[in-house]
């Protein structure tokens, strides 16, 4: 029972915490005036976009490398559990999240210069997705970089590799080298 309650605890820390978190630092940044009205506004836009697709890429790059090695014994122990569909929505967030930084900063490219509430939300929804994006990304590579290290322990490592004393070690390398 206790079991149960601590998984529906962290089910919720899950959700609510990146949101409040994205929600409090969007509310700071706009009660600090950062709007349209700031200069090098739209260079930020670029940067953001340039970084979002960064880490998209890089994602997706850990995503293959999971997939490689999916017969490992700590890759194997994810997706016969539940951690699987986490996994999978920790991925879904980043990048949905992601995507939307890339589509707010192009639509607001173009109404940049309106001085609407459109343009205001826009913003608001902006900052939203970008500090939800830094939490999800970050939150989803420390977890596969973490499943990276633990798959790569001693268990798929060579024989020579698996040898601390660095005299033995290369006494195996001398034998296993091919003499000319």
């Amino acid at each position: 029972m206790r079991s149960t309650f601590d998984d529906m605890i962290k089910l919720v820390a899950d959700w609510v915490f990146p949101l409040l978190i994205a929600s409090v630092l969007s509310y700071i940044t706009y009660t600090l005036g950062f709007d349209n009205q700031v200069k090098n506004v739209d260079k930020l836009f670029d940067n953001a976009i340039m970084f979002s697709s960064i880490i998209l890429g890089f994602l997706g790059a850990l995503l293959g490398i999971l997939a490689t090695i999916r017969n490992s014994s700590v890759v194997k122990e994810i997706f016969n559990s539940n951690k699987e569909n986490i996994i999978k929505r920790y991925f879904y967030e980043a990048f949905i999240s992601g995507f939307m930084i890339v589509l707010l900063s192009s639509i607001l490219h173009i109404v940049l210069e309106m001085d609407r509430l459109v343009t205001k939300f826009l913003f608001i929804s902006w900052y939203f997705s970008v500090f939800y994006f830094a939490i999800s990304a970050y939150r989803i590579i420390n977890i596969l970089m973490g499943i990276l290290f633990v798959s790569n322990k001693n268990k798929s490592r060579p024989d020579s590799n698996r040898i601390g004393d660095s005299a033995e070690r290369e006494e195996l390398r001398k034998k296993l080298t091919i003499k000319k």
